[in-house]
């Protein structure tokens, strides 16, 4: 595993997913990777997107991290997909909501994964992550303490299954397809 390069890019509109990400990164040096860590902002698309290609050429894993909205990923995330190289890489896609692995939910990664194939990478492992509710609903704090708490146990879990060879992809069903482009939909007209 020395010297093996993980690649991680998330998009975090509040905070919660890049304490996510902030996590893996640790978790994966501590297993002596490489890490190489990209926050998806208007800074990131002015840095050198040859160099970054070149990243995800010798990655042995991209992981890809995101918060829902609108039951879509965020449009920065798409326009990362946009301004990538095509590639056969191993991703593993992890989406963060309040409401955790409900249809709606899952059609959200279902797009984004769909695009991701469209341009060639591998989803080999995907995975909703629940944190605190910061939309609509508030979570109380006590669930909210214990969500952001097992955050560290939650990312060990993936790490292992991932290096353990174990594939994750959610089976689709009519309505999550159905759901997944109204969200699109609905994108187009705002």
């Amino acid at each position: 595993m020395l010297n093996e390069l993980i690649t991680i890019f998330f998009f975090s509109g509040t905070g919660g997913v890049r304490k996510i990400a902030k996590e893996l990164e640790k978790q994966c040096k501590e297993r002596a990777f490489q890490t190489d860590l990209y926050e998806i902002d208007s800074t990131y698309f002015k840095l050198d997107a040859n160099e970054i290609d070149e990243n995800i050429k010798k990655s042995r894993y991209i992981f890809v991290l995101f918060p829902i909205y609108a039951f879509d990923a965020p449009q920065p995330i798409f326009q990362w997909i946009e301004k990538t190289k095509a590639s056969n890489e191993n991703v593993i896609v992890i989406s963060v909501s309040g409401g955790g692995e409900v249809w709606p939910n899952i059609g959200t990664r279902f797009n984004y994964i769909t695009a991701l194939e469209k341009k060639g990478f591998q989803v080999i492992y995907e995975k909703m992550m629940v944190m605190p509710s910061n939309c609509l609903v508030a979570t109380n704090n006590h669930a909210a303490m214990w969500l952001i708490k097992v955050i560290p146990e939650k990312i060990r879990k993936i790490i292992e299954a991932v290096l353990s060879g174990k594939s994750r992809r959610t089976k689709i069903k009519r309505k999550t397809i159905f759901q997944s482009w109204i969200s699109r939909r609905k994108k187009r007209c705002s």
